[in-house]
């Protein structure tokens, strides 16, 4: 179910963390994404938290559904990639 969250059970007490299931599908099975709040100085209550980052996997520009990671890590990981790329592609040559 595209929104369900698992917060407890199987959670570490030390940290702030969570499993999201943010994808609909509709052949196989669906993998949780585990997230872990690292630092956090909003104040934000766990359950919003846990919204913004289903909502944002929404909100990524090259696709009409959900993705599995909030859209500016998703972002982020291409654009590493192709700085990756790039500086390989100049030492080379």
């Amino acid at each position: 179910m595209p929104g369900a969250v698992l917060d407890h059970t199987i959670t570490s007490r030390e940290q702030f963390d969570f499993f999201l299931v943010s994808q609909h599908v509709n052949q196989g099975t669906v993998t949780p994404t585990h997230y872990v709040v690292v630092y956090d100085d909003t104040n934000l209550k766990p359950d919003h938290i846990q919204r913004l980052s289903y909502k944002m996997t929404h909100l990524y520009y090259n696709w009409s559904g959900t993705i599995r990671v909030p859209a500016p890590c998703q972002v982020l990981v291409f654009a590493l990639f192709e700085l990756i790329l790039f500086f390989c592609l100049f030492v080379y040559l």
